[in-house]
């Protein structure tokens, strides 16, 4: 876990998400998960974290707007198209 703790959000799950300078942790039942980028995780600074509706968990960095939806992350390119 990055010792710069930037934003925190505990979802409607109770898990407790961790916004880094590095990426994404998530602290669930006491243990710290690290999402890399295998799983397309932004690896920058996570400035805000907040939970849809729906579950999905939404990051804001300073490169842009990235959805989780449980399994894998989006981009905000896909939203800007789809919207377009």
């Amino acid at each position: 876990l990055d010792p710069m703790v930037i934003s925190l959000l505990e979802n409607s799950k109770g898990d407790l998400w961790i916004g880094t300078a590095k990426g994404v942790n998530i602290m669930r039942d006491g243990e710290i998960y690290t999402l890399n980028h295998i799983k397309g995780c932004p690896q920058t600074r996570i400035r805000n974290i907040q939970e849809d509706k729906d579950g999905n968990m939404w990051f804001a960095t300073r490169t842009g707007l990235f959805k989780f939806d449980g399994t894998k992350f989006f981009s905000d390119d896909i939203f800007l198209t789809s919207v377009c």
